[in-house]
């Protein structure tokens, strides 16, 4: 369950979203942090189909809130508590940070379904020079290559 006072404490949907882009794929600029943002609307998109089908919440895409796909634990390394991103995407802000303020808008971009997904429908992606993550299953073809990373769909 997210909290909703976190949430709202650091800029709702959008914030919570560009903060994921930012924490994520930074280094790539735009078209990293779109290509991120693209991978949360596709589990968004995932998770509220499983809710209407199921009647709960997708285990690992959350509610089909953009802030639930990004904090549901495991997912975004960049949440989790031992990260240390996640102090640095929880303080940056838009007077601090030009990419970071770039992050905010191109959320609210795809939140609006303004963005076309460069990623051809993935729902994760990795570090291209790391080996494929044997939790993940069989290996499968990218869908992308956008910077650094690569574009799974692994549904």
């Amino acid at each position: 369950m997210v909290d909703p006072t976190f949430v709202a404490n650091i800029g709702g949907q959008q914030g919570i979203l560009a903060r994921t882009m930012y924490g994520e794929d930074r280094g790539d600029g735009a078209p990293g942090m779109d290509a991120v943002g693209c991978v949360i609307r596709n589990r968004v998109r995932i998770a509220a189909a499983f809710i209407k089908a199921h009647g709960r919440p997708h285990p690992l895409y959350g509610d089909g809130s953009y802030a639930s796909a990004c904090l549901v634990p495991w997912q975004f390394s960049s949440w989790n508590a031992g990260d240390p991103n996640r102090a640095k995407i929880i303080a940056v802000t838009a007077e601090t940070d030009p990419i970071f303020a770039e992050a905010l808008d191109l959320a609210a971009e795809i939140i609006a379904g303004q963005i076309a997904d460069p990623t051809n429908g993935a729902t994760s992606y990795k570090e291209s020079s790391l080996p494929w993550p044997a939790s993940w299953g069989t290996e499968v073809p990218a869908r992308a290559v956008i910077g650094h990373q690569s574009y799974y769909c692994l549904i």
